[in-house]
């Protein structure tokens, strides 16, 4: 079975213009390929956010559109049912990814747990420590 085609009127004019926007099509571009004044499209764009979405949203949105049109799919074959499992697999690995990221943004780095980097109390000698080096090598 073949896959429906771009333009295909069963695909919500509003979200397949962010997904093309969002693959680095122009706004006047994608006026000229869905039928669209450009300014519906600019008014789109900002009232829905297009621009501050995050990438892994912007991922994670893109791998559900596509789970839902191979799920509702009546005829599926074995590519479909496998590709089905990897989208799963994909989104569950995504969806685990945001409390990691959290992590490394507070952190500023890739491990949770490391120390600071100042270097103040390393290697501090006391008064008395001090004597006692100068005693001995002096």
């Amino acid at each position: 079975m073949t896959a429906l085609p771009i333009d295909s009127s069963d695909v919500d004019p509003r979200r397949r213009a962010r997904d093309l926007y969002w693959q680095g099509y122009r706004i006047a571009r994608i006026a000229e390929l869905l039928g669209v004044k450009p300014a519906t499209l600019y008014s789109w764009k900002k009232r829905d956010g297009w621009d501050e979405t995050e990438p892994v949203d912007r991922v994670n949105m893109t791998i559900e559109a596509q789970l839902i049109k191979l799920v509702t799919k009546e005829a599926k074959e074995g590519r479909d049912f496998k590709e089905i499992d990897l989208l799963t697999r994909q989104l569950d690995r995504l969806r685990s990814r945001p409390a990691n990221d959290a992590k490394v943004s507070e952190s500023g780095g890739s491990g949770g747990t490391r120390r600071s980097r100042s270097s103040d109390d390393r290697n501090a000698f006391s008064e008395e420590q001090i004597e006692k080096l100068n005693d001995a090598f002096l």
